[in-house]
């Protein structure tokens, strides 16, 4: 159901707001979240909660960048904080590519289990395209190197540009073991 959701949402191309400067690394963003995860017998596989992110320019074509993701089911918590730097580069007016590194902490507490924690770095690279005047589809692939594991996730994201300050936005993140959905409301600034 949140595949065909959201395969609707980055299909909708057709625009009826514009968003000004639609490829901003300048925003701050809210929205619902939900992690389905394969799972040992017993233990939820879908989990469900808040995502909280923002971006911002600092230098030049250097950005910022935070995310904070947490997510809940019958005792189990599983949260994701993410602190990181980027770089983009404008391909041309409708097209950017960016590549960023970021710190990340990993914290899963269970009832039963206790609370364990793990840390790691991150490296996105991916592309951001303006397809009209308020539709903006990103495509990226982000590998995770914690003590434990290292995972590689795909990435496909939407974001509507509703008016000149605000937007929605969904993600879709998977990899072997999981998937995530996201989908929320985007501020520009």
């Amino acid at each position: 159901m949140k595949k065909i959701f959201l395969a609707c949402v980055l299909s909708s191309v057709s625009a009826v707001a514009s968003a000004s400067d639609a490829l901003s690394f300048d925003y701050a963003q809210l929205g619902y979240s939900t992690v389905d995860r394969d799972t040992r017998p017993g233990d939820p596989e879908e989990l469900s909660g808040f995502h909280i992110a923002g971006s911002k320019m600092i230098k030049d074509n250097f950005y910022v960048a935070g995310e904070y993701n947490s997510t809940s089911d019958v005792g189990v918590d599983v949260t994701l904080a993410k602190a990181g730097v980027g770089y983009n580069y404008e391909i041309n007016s409708t097209m950017a590519m960016y590549a960023q590194v970021s710190y990340i902490q990993v914290e899963l507490g269970s009832r039963m289990a206790g609370t364990f924690e793990d840390k790691g770095t991150s490296y996105d690279f991916g592309i951001r395209a303006l397809l009209s005047d308020s539709f903006e589809l990103r495509g990226a692939v982000e590998y995770q190197k914690d003590t434990d594991d290292d995972r590689v996730f795909l990435v496909l994201g939407g974001v509507y540009g509703i008016n000149d300050a605000f937007s929605a936005f969904a993600d879709y993140k998977t990899e072997s073991d999981s998937d995530t959905f996201t989908l929320g409301v985007r501020y520009h600034y």
